[in-house]
C-alpha cells in the first residue's frame, strides 16, 4: 500500500512572490490616494475663506443698513469694520450706476460705491457689492 502525503501550506517563493506583489499595489494605492488628500484640503482652504470674505461682506452691508445709506455715517463706520488685516478692500466710487441700465434707476446726487473683499490667504476668493449713498 502506497500512502501519499499532501503539503499544506505555502512555500517560501510563494510568500515572497505575494509580499512583492502586495507592495506594489500599496505603492500605487498610497501614491492615488495622496493625490485625493491633498485636493480635499485645498478645497478645505477655499471653502473657508469664501465664508470668511461672505462674513466680511455681511458686516459691511449690516453697517450700510444701520446708517440708512448716510454716505458719512456709512463711511465712518465702514473704516472701522475694514480694519481687518486678512482682507484686501478695493472701493471704487461711481457716479452712475457701474452696470448696465436695466431696471435701474438713477437719482440726482447719488453716489454708488462698488465695494470688493479679497481675502488674503485666498486671493482667487472675492466677493463684489454695489451700494447706493446718499449725499
Amino acid at each position: 500500500m502506497i500512502k501519499l502525503s499532501s503539503k499544506n501550506g505555502f512555500t517560501l517563493i510563494e510568500i515572497i512572490v505575494s509580499l512583492i506583489v502586495a507592495s506594489i499595489l500599496a505603492s500605487i494605492l498610497i501614491t492615488l490616494m495622496q493625490s485625493v488628500f491633498s485636493k480635499t484640503g485645498q478645497s478645505l482652504l477655499e471653502t473657508s475663506a469664501a465664508h470668511r470674505v461672505g462674513v466680511a461682506m455681511d458686516r459691511i452691508t449690516a453697517v450700510y443698513t444701520d446708517t440708512g445709506a448716510n454716505s458719512a455715517a456709512f463711511l465712518e463706520k465702514l473704516s472701522d469694520e475694514t480694519s481687518n488685516k486678512n482682507f484686501k478692500l478695493i472701493k471704487t466710487w461711481y457716479d452712475s450706476p457701474p452696470f448696465n441700465d436695466e431696471g435701474v434707476g438713477s437719482e440726482s446726487g447719488a453716489l454708488f460705491l462698488k465695494i470688493e473683499i479679497i481675502d488674503n490667504l485666498s486671493p482667487s476668493i472675492s466677493l463684489t457689492s454695489i451700494f447706493w449713498l446718499r449725499k
